[in-house]
């Protein structure tokens, strides 16, 4: 029999889902530099002096961080200083190079972490969050995120809102590793039971989404957000990538921060074997390299039960509705995210570049190939059949 999975060995757990428990605010005071830019992040960006303060900075010692928490708090930081870096002057005046008192300790914390040194779904969500009173559940006004970007509320609401989405996942937990407890004792009942728990935790995901709606303006996302998000990948100008000073002399290319990287949903894919096709594939794929190295593997060990073969092959026919209910919910899932990204993404990316053809067109063909992957993702979902 494989070893069961129990998902606190992933850094998982049935409270807080895929959000991190050991996060940190300020680093010790030897990364002092960093902690009052992290701070001032928002303030220097909107006064256009970012750039000038991270050259006044020492390139300092990533040695002296000791613990995960205090590593994962390093690359938020070196995400949000490059972020800020980069797009304090605008999409006209995005540099083409990385100074080295970020590139060099951001790549050396990236590496100690196993991801990369570029902007993801850990710096912007699973590390960026704390209960204001931890009597009390999680909601819109209990929840701080940790590391601000420009944009005011828009930016407050938006991470909350995604924070309050993983709580959401969290109820997902226990009945995923009840679905795999009892797939590995070959009790179907047991499995068809859990199931359904999950498939109504996945429900409660979905629904915790309306959030967005509540609390997000479109136009506010699209224009003060988006640009901060991209940090080092092609849109900053640089389509071949950005040198990392002191790290490499060629350009380096990053992926930019996506929900694409968000775990929870990856490992329902992979109990019940949805794959994406070939073509998706490398950029599913390349994914993994801006998420926590736990949590891939997580997905990796799902993935080798072959929990769909068992279930194709078994002659119960209520498991059998439990599974294409739960593949159908996941079918909604992608649906939904079509749908956000279409108010949030690409009608305003149309909106603002009405009357200037050259971003009118770029817009275009990126919100082409953002909604043909979208809808390719839900197409694959679509095809994960017991037949």
């Amino acid at each position: 029999m494989d070893k069961q999975i129990k998902l606190e060995d992933y850094g998982v757990n049935a409270t807080t889902g895929f959000l991190m428990d050991d996060v940190v605010a300020d680093l010790p005071d030897y990364f002092e530099p960093w902690n009052r830019l992290s701070h001032d992040m928002v303030k220097l960006t909107e006064a256009g002096q970012m750039r000038d303060e991270i050259l006044k900075m020492p390139v300092l010692d990533h040695s002296k961080l000791s613990s995960d928490g205090q590593l994962w708090r390093a690359h938020q930081i070196m995400a949000a200083l490059t972020s800020g870096y980069l797009w304090q002057n605008g999409p006209r005046d995005v540099p083409k190079c990385i100074p080295r008192q970020i590139a060099v300790p951001w790549t050396e914390v990236s590496k100690r972490l196993g991801t990369r040194a570029g902007l993801s779904y850990v710096d912007l969500t699973l590390a960026n969050w704390r209960l204001l009173d931890t009597d009390k559940p999680p909601s819109m006004g209990n929840i701080e995120d940790i590391q601000r970007f420009p944009g005011g509320e828009t930016w407050s609401s938006f991470i909350k809102c995604n924070i309050l989405v993983e709580f959401a996942f969290a109820k997902a937990v226990e009945p995923l590793e009840n679905v795999l407890r009892c797939f590995d004792e070959a009790d179907e009942v047991g499995i068809t039971t859990h199931l359904e728990e999950l498939t109504a935790a996945l429900d409660g995901f979905i629904a915790q989404q309306k959030d967005y709606h509540k609390y997000m303006n479109p136009d506010d996302f699209f224009l003060k957000l988006i640009p901060y998000f991209a940090s080092v990948n092609e849109v900053s100008g640089s389509p071949e990538g950005i040198i990392y000073e002191g790290v490499s002399e060629e350009p380096i290319r990053m992926m930019n921060a996506s929900a694409a990287q968000t775990p929870g949903i990856k490992v329902v894919d992979a109990l019940l074997g949805i794959k994406p096709q070939s073509q998706r594939q490398p950029h599913q794929y390349e994914f993994r390299d801006y998420m926590v190295p736990s949590h891939v593997q997580l997905i990796k060990d799902v993935t080798e039960k072959n929990f769909k073969d068992m279930v194709k092959k078994s002659t119960n026919e209520n498991l059998k509705q439990a599974f294409k209910t739960c593949v159908d919910t996941v079918i909604k899932f992608r649906s939904y995210h079509v749908q956000l990204v279409t108010k949030y993404v690409v009608i305003p990316a149309n909106k603002a570049t009405k009357g200037n053809p050259e971003a009118s067109k770029a817009a275009s063909e990126g919100n082409v190939h953002l909604l043909s992957f979208l809808k390719g993702m839900r197409d694959d979902t679509k095809e994960t059949s017991l037949e």
